[in-house]
């Protein structure tokens, strides 16, 4: 399984703020293109990312033959829904509860500016869940931190599949206590 967050542009360089758009200018269409196939011929055969890329990942399978799988994260502006809803336009194979929304939405600490309780989230999680269900895919739920998959497990969520990061925070600019 290859990770999409470069061919979206999520670069993740914290206070490099030129690198997202360096990133992004990059990976034109003829370039991720160019970059699936490459990683279908290298035995990768599943891609995770954002739905916004599902036009250019369509364009692959359709126009060039390609096999590879699509599994969107839905992470769009911390809406689960419309997440699912462009995911399903797009034919997306798997669908899941993208890392940021799953973590914030778990948090009790978090001021939810739709003013939702912790359970009032987990409920949303949960009914998009059934949702991706009824459409005959495989429905996850990611995570970047551990506590957000315990709260999911407390509530009684139970995906088809979890989405975890594994990751240190040796690197330079790591801000492991930032939401």
């Amino acid at each position: 399984i290859a990770g999409g967050n470069l061919i979206g542009g999520w670069a993740h360089a914290r206070d490099l703020i030129y690198v997202s758009k360096l990133v992004k200018t990059y990976h034109t269409d003829e370039k991720v293109i160019q970059t699936l196939a490459l990683a279908e011929k290298c035995g990768i055969n599943a891609i995770i990312t954002n739905p916004q890329l599902g036009r250019i990942f369509q364009k692959y399978k359709h126009e060039f033959k390609g096999e590879m799988k699509f599994i969107s994260d839905c992470g769009i502006s911390l809406d689960f829904q419309k997440g699912i809803a462009m995911s399903l336009a797009v034919n997306s194979d798997a669908l899941y509860c993208q890392g940021e929304i799953t973590d914030r939405w778990a948090d009790e600490k978090w001021n939810d500016p739709a003013k939702r309780s912790v359970e009032q989230r987990m409920e949303l999680i949960s009914r998009g869940l059934e949702e991706i269900r009824s459409h005959g895919k495989p429905a996850g739920i990611g995570a970047h931190k551990i506590e957000a998959i315990k709260k999911c497990v407390e509530y009684g969520l139970k995906p088809d599949f979890w989405v975890k990061t594994c990751h240190n925070h040796n690197y330079w600019s790591a801000q492991p206590d930032s939401p």
